[in-house]
């Protein structure tokens, strides 16, 4: 007798801790949460993410509407001319997204 076993990898994304945190705090604010903490816990842990945080912060509208979200605060590095220069980001994440329009 031949006993067959199939092994499953399966892909697990792992979150960083400070996403989830900041998300916590914000309670219903998206209506996706699991996707917002799964794009952001990406780009806190590619190579341009590196000096980028996770905070809660005030966002305020054109329209004068202001919420508490999500925001990547931090800086971006940019080569240039052999020369490699960091530049202030916030990334904002609205309470819309990811909407499709």
């Amino acid at each position: 007798t031949t006993t067959t076993t199939t092994t499953t990898h399966q892909h697990q994304m792992v979150h960083d801790p400070r996403v989830t945190t900041c998300l916590a705090r914000l309670g219903g604010v998206y209506r996706d949460p699991a996707r917002v903490d799964r794009d952001a816990s990406s780009v806190l842990k590619s190579s341009v993410g590196t000096h980028l945080v996770p905070i809660v912060a005030e966002m305020f509208e054109n329209n004068g509407s202001r919420s508490n979200v999500l925001v990547l605060q931090g800086t971006i590095a940019i080569h240039f001319r052999a020369n490699t220069y960091q530049i202030l980001m916030d990334v904002y994440l609205p309470n819309g997204y990811v909407s499709v329009e």
